[in-house]
């Protein structure tokens, strides 16, 4: 599965399992003054950090950290750039600049959903399952409508043996009927291992078949155990 791993990269548009647009509508109360961060951002800090961005496919790692680091000496305050820059060591497996990053932004606004989904999934991804919970029971529930954030609440429910509430979180994600095809096949397996922990082997069957039914040859049927969190860079 990959979905659960997957960060989030930006405040206009986050590939959860693929791009999509922000439905303005459905925006946390909070995102719509996020760009009011971009505002106070120095040209200077601005050139650097959109530099690394479209350099950063043909340059190395240590070129684009550099860069970045560099405009966030000139802004401690970027938060676009601290969520990137998290994003770019979580990619490199180094968690705990990774964290560190996440929360640098999270201290600038510790309601921002796009660091508090992130933060939780790399916490999950080092391990501290009851941690990325906490961050990430904070964020649906400050949140309702930021249904994205459920399925890596869930998985880590799953990993800290936290099963009903698991399985609670899967329900709810799975009666979304907006819901993309590939985060809900993801979710219908999930809720197999939790209907197995709980000895209801008919209903896990029954789970795992959902998504195969919905398409039994198409990329959209994740193979169990395949769990890769890997994230675009824009």
């Amino acid at each position: 599965m990959t979905t659960m791993g997957k960060l989030i990269p930006g405040l206009n548009s986050y590939p959860f399992s693929q791009p999509l647009e922000f439905d303005l509508e459905s925006r946390p109360a909070t995102a719509a003054i996020l760009p009011s961060f971009d505002e106070k951002v120095p040209p200077e800090a601005k050139a650097i950090f959109e530099g690394a961005l479209q350099s950063a496919k043909t340059r190395s790692m240590g070129s684009t950290i550099s860069d970045l680091t560099k405009a966030l000496s000139l802004y401690p305050q970027y938060m676009r750039l601290l969520n990137y820059l998290g994003l770019q060591y979580f990619n490199n497996e180094r968690y705990d600049e990774a964290s560190a990053a996440f929360i640098q932004a999270l201290t600038i606004s510790h309601k921002y959903p796009t660091g508090l989904i992130n933060l939780g999934s790399t916490w999950n991804r080092q391990g501290k399952y009851n941690q990325a919970v906490a961050v990430l029971n904070y964020l649906v529930n400050a949140y309702p409508d930021f249904t994205i954030a459920r399925l890596p609440l869930a998985d880590a429910l799953t990993r800290a043996q936290q099963w009903d509430e698991a399985g609670e979180q899967l329900r709810i994600w799975l009666a979304d009927k907006n819901l993309d095809a590939s985060p809900r096949a993801e979710a219908h397996l999930l809720l197999s291992r939790v209907l197995v922990r709980e000895e209801r082997y008919i209903g896990a069957r029954a789970e795992i078949e959902k998504p195969l039914r919905q398409s039994p040859t198409g990329p959209t049927c994740p193979r169990p155990g395949s769990c890769s969190p890997t994230s675009s860079s824009r």
